[in-house]
């Protein structure tokens, strides 16, 4: 006695690899905000977000590339100061784990003006001038 067993197979049309974008690695920072939005040089600026390295050394944050002194750090906030070779433009924090990048800080002028001062009389203080910021 013979057994015959025949077995077929159809070929889907469906792509048996999906293209997407990889999820980030695990631990990278992020950036989710920071406060003031703008300021002047040495601005003491607070960065949160999450995995930022908790030792202050450990972490890289730069102002549209300018490297800025990180004061403190947690796991989710970065205290740091605005440097005097910033210029406006992305906020950038970067750890052992990746780099993240959040919105633009935006550097405030410094405005002088500098002059002959009156008192009230109206009498000139002779020698003497005043800085006003505006």
């Amino acid at each position: 006695m013979v057994l015959l067993l025949i077995t077929a197979c159809r070929k889907e049309n469906t792509p048996s690899i999906i293209h997407s974008t990889p999820p980030p690695p695990p631990n990278t920072p992020v950036i989710t905000s920071f406060k003031p939005a703008s300021g002047n040089v040495n601005t003491l600026v607070t960065i949160m977000g999450a995995n930022f390295n908790t030792i202050a050394a450990g972490d890289t944050v730069k102002f549209n590339g300018a490297p800025a002194a990180v004061q403190s750090a947690t796991d989710s906030t970065l205290t740091v100061l605005a440097p005097s070779a910033g210029t406006n433009g992305a906020i950038t924090v970067i750890t052992g784990k990746g780099k993240a990048t959040g919105p633009a800080f935006i550097y405030e002028p410094d405005v002088y003006i500098v002059g002959t001062v009156f008192n009230h009389t109206f009498l000139p203080y002779y020698g003497k001038t005043e800085r006003c910021f505006i």
